[in-house]
């Protein structure tokens, strides 16, 4: 059992550990964002990423309370 814990925890440990090795972007993707095309942005980053094989990834979040400023 404790085995396993250990097991699961240096996976964790490496995998956020990549996680802080890299770029991080977040698109707020709640309705507010998504009305002021926040899927686009969304599109063409992931886009951008990859096609210039950077070492980042793109998550999509919900609100971030500064619906006025959409897409962020």
């Amino acid at each position: 059992m404790v085995e396993n814990f250990e097991k699961i925890q240096i996976a964790a440990q490496a995998r956020e550990d990549k996680l802080n090795d890299s770029l991080r972007i977040r698109v707020g993707v709640a309705l507010c964002g998504e009305a002021a095309g926040a899927f686009e942005v969304l599109e063409v980053l992931k886009d951008e990423i990859a096609r210039r094989d950077l070492s980042a990834s793109v998550q999509e979040v919900g609100c971030i309370g500064l619906c006025y400023a959409e897409p962020l």
